[in-house]
């Protein structure tokens, strides 16, 4: 008997959990493959490669992955570092068709970030043997109700940014989109021109856009979305200050600096020492 009777709604049934740790690359064949179930992946750490039908990209500490079922990809692990991440694999107990047969991929900013530690806190308090042992796919009980807190929190992640876009078509993606696009560029400078030309907008239309949701000029967000790459850099490897200069776009260690400062507060190197430290 349900010791919750009906007060419990279930929307997704939680089947797996794995906690993927790569210290070096793993060799592999690229293969693009589906399934019939839907997947979450958190990226809390460096990076890997993600092949669509199409293209591939870089899938960065504190991007979010949503696959639902019969969209085609593949995570590549040959080719990166150092990464960690969290996967999970659920149904859902009702029938909601995708609005379309692609993945979403979203950049990582503040929000996810705080989405992705709050996830694995859940993952560590309610299931902790999960994380026990990583590149182990953990197979959940069926039926368990320890772990619906965590089954909550994916469908709420599942809903906002997934089921729920096909609505906000005018609003909510076209930043994912924007941010996908910065990304590519791996911190290398794009002008707003740029950006509007390959989003598929005018300029003046994204200007607009932006300040609308951001209250700031456009160049602003393309800057904090570059600054949000740098960290990552700084802290994921070990590039030297000219090195990565030179990597994102810039001309002088000094201009470098300068960017990093005026937005970060401090200097490329002083923010790296600080992150290592705190490892």
């Amino acid at each position: 008997m349900n010791p919750a009777g009906d007060f419990i709604e279930r929307h997704l049934n939680l089947h797996m959990v794995g906690l993927i740790d790569i210290r070096k690359p793993l060799p592999g064949s690229e293969r693009l493959h589906r399934h019939r179930f839907w997947q979450i992946n958190l990226a809390c750490a460096g990076e890997i490669g993600l092949w669509s039908q199409h293209t591939r990209q870089r899938f960065c500490a504190g991007d979010l992955l949503v696959v639902p079922p019969g969209a085609p990809h593949y995570l590549d692990y040959s080719r990166c570092g150092v990464y960690r991440g969290l996967t999970f694999k659920f149904d859902l107990t009702a029938d909601h068709t995708p609005p379309d047969d692609e993945f979403l991929l979203v950049r990582g900013d503040a929000a996810s970030r705080r989405l992705i530690a709050a996830v694995t806190e859940l993952c560590r308090g309610f299931l902790p043997q999960a994380l026990e042992t990583p590149n182990r796919e953990f197979n959940v009980p069926a039926g368990g109700m320890g772990h619906l807190p965590l089954e909550d929190m994916l469908w709420g992640v599942l809903r906002y940014y997934y089921l729920a876009r096909a609505q906000h078509r005018s609003g909510g993606e076209i930043f994912f989109r924007l941010r996908e696009l910065i990304a590519r560029r791996n911190g290398a400078p794009v002008t707003v021109a740029e950006l509007a030309a390959e989003a598929g907008y005018s300029t003046g239309h994204l200007r607009v856009l932006v300040r609308e949701r951001t209250g700031e000029p456009t160049k602003t967000f393309i800057d904090k979305e570059r600054i949000a790459i740098i960290r990552n850099h700084l802290k994921y490897t070990s590039l030297n200050m000219s090195e990565l200069a030179a990597r994102l776009g810039f001309c002088h260690l000094l201009y470098f600096n300068k960017f990093f400062r005026k937005y970060a507060g401090l200097s490329p190197l002083a923010y790296r020492k600080r992150c290592w430290q705190e490892e």
